[in-house]
């Protein structure tokens, strides 16, 4: 009974990992496409790009909209981690500094985050819904300045 029931669970353990990976494939994918066409990009296109069927997508993603904002999301995510791995406590000024250096340098450094924000930048309200956390502050902190409409 035992040995059912822990086939049963290292199944389970592999369909998981199975739907992890396919997602984070999917995320990926997304990554370049926004970065090939930009969120007005269609289904077709990113199922195209993928080597997958819409109903694929779907499995993973309530829709399109969804799936751009996680990849979208994720990006600058990862960005805004990166660009603040040197913050000091007591040094405001010089971390905005510092983060505004790493953004003009971006293209040298994440050319598909480059290539990303210059679709999105043309969507602002997109950027605005599809970031969380720490890069949803940032977003609301460039709005507020007039950064970003």
């Amino acid at each position: 009974m035992a040995t059912k029931k822990q086939a049963a669970s290292v199944a389970g353990n592999r369909q998981a990992a199975y739907s992890a990976r396919n997602r984070a494939a999917l995320i990926k994918h997304a990554q370049e496409v926004l970065a090939e066409v930009g969120p007005s990009a269609t289904i077709e296109q990113l199922a195209s790009h993928a080597q997958v069927s819409p109903t694929t997508i779907y499995k993973y993603f309530a829709n399109k909209e969804v799936l751009f904002s996680e990849a979208f999301s994720q990006l600058w995510e990862e960005w805004i981690h990166w660009s603040n791995e040197t913050r000091s406590p007591g040094e405001p000024f010089e971390n905005v500094l510092d983060a505004g250096r790493k953004l003009f340098r971006i293209k040298q450094h994440d050319p598909m985050l480059s290539q990303v924000l210059h679709n999105v930048v043309k969507d602002p309200q997109f950027a605005m819904n599809a970031v969380h956390g720490e890069a949803e502050r940032v977003f609301k902190t460039l709005a507020k300045m007039g950064a970003v409409k």
